[in-house]
C-alpha cells in the first residue's frame, strides 16, 4: 500500500510513532478504518487488510466529505467498484 500512496504523504506522515513503532500514515488508517466500522459503514469481520462496505456503507456516495482524524489533508476515499 505504501509505494501506492507514497508521494501523497509528507515527510511527517513517514516518521515513526514512539508507541508503536509504526509510520503515522498507517497507524492514521487503522484509526479511521475503526472509526468506519463503529460508525456502521464498514464490516468488522472483513480478512486482515480488505475494507468490505456494509450496507449502510454502499448507500452512500462514491466519495463523502468526512471529518477524518487524518492530519495533513490526507482523506480516507473509498472507491466501489462496479
Amino acid at each position: 500500500m505504501f509505494k501506492k500512496i507514497e508521494n501523497r504523504l509528507k515527510p511527517i506522515d513517514k516518521e515513526l510513532m514512539e508507541n508503536s513503532g509504526e509510520p503515522r500514515w498507517r497507524l492514521n488508517a487503522r484509526w479511521e478504518r475503526k472509526n468506519m466500522v463503529l460508525e456502521g459503514l464498514l464490516k468488522a469481520d472483513s480478512p486482515h487488510g480488505l475494507w468490505e462496505l456494509t450496507e449502510k456503507g454502499k448507500k452512500l456516495p462514491l466519495a463523502w466529505p468526512c471529518k477524518c482524524l487524518i492530519p495533513r489533508g490526507l482523506h480516507v476515499v473509498l472507491v466501489v467498484p462496479i
